[in-house]
């Protein structure tokens, strides 16, 4: 399984291999990235199919993003079956500037987001906030707006209600030059799908900095 992004190169990242495939009935794979294995099964139902995503950490296995796709394919696969046959089958590259918004209650700030700005729900907004969809994705033009839940109690030493994301071509050098420069390090590098890490400025405001997709660049 291949994330292409230049047709011509045929350059890509290598995200998992196939281990099972029995058309119509099931697919499983192994990640690449890391150590979660994943099953789809696709069932009979009166109403159709019933489709069911299991995420697998084997003991001792590291889990870096993985089985979000648990978390994320009742978010988004509902919206996305629904157009796919009306929309270019083309990459849309995303701006190299995302912004992340914290609210009390994110699934209805999305909500509001939608309706009264007009932006577009990069996948379902769900009914209610159960701290399991990590953030809520919406677009503006080729930009993202992550919509994060704020943290309970004071926020005095917590993030910023809202905090901007930059995506660079070489993560671990911006993290080299950002710490000698005198940025202080809020959040050593992580991945939950993309490698991140987190800095703060002269004046305290919170920075989060990811790894670009060659898309991007």
């Amino acid at each position: 399984m291949l994330e292409v992004y230049e047709k011509s190169s045929g350059e890509g990242l290598e995200v998992a291999r196939i281990t099972v495939w029995e058309p119509g009935v099931r697919l499983a794979w192994r990640s690449s990235v890391d150590d979660v294995e994943t099953e789809v099964r696709f069932d009979k139902s009166p109403g159709g199919t019933f489709v069911r995503v299991t995420a697998t950490v084997p003991a001792g296995g590291e889990d870096r993003g993985g089985t979000a796709w648990v978390r994320v394919t009742p978010a988004w696969f509902g919206s996305w079956f629904a157009r796919r046959d009306r929309v270019p089958h083309e990459p849309v590259p995303l701006a190299r500037l995302a912004l992340g918004v914290h609210y009390a209650e994110p699934a209805a700030a999305a909500r509001w987001l939608r309706d009264v700005f007009g932006f577009e729900p990069a996948g379902n907004i769900p009914d209610t906030d159960s701290g399991e969809q990590g953030w809520i994705e919406l677009h503006v033009g080729s930009s993202a707006l992550m919509v994060f839940k704020l943290p309970d109690g004071p926020t005095g030493d917590g993030p910023a209600r809202h905090a901007p994301w930059i995506f660079v071509d070489d993560l671990d050098a911006h993290y080299a030059r950002a710490k000698a420069g005198g940025a202080t390090i809020t959040d050593e590098i992580w991945q939950h799908g993309t490698r991140a890490y987190g800095a703060s400025d002269l004046e305290g405001n919170r920075w989060t900095f990811a790894q670009a997709m060659p898309l991007m660049r």
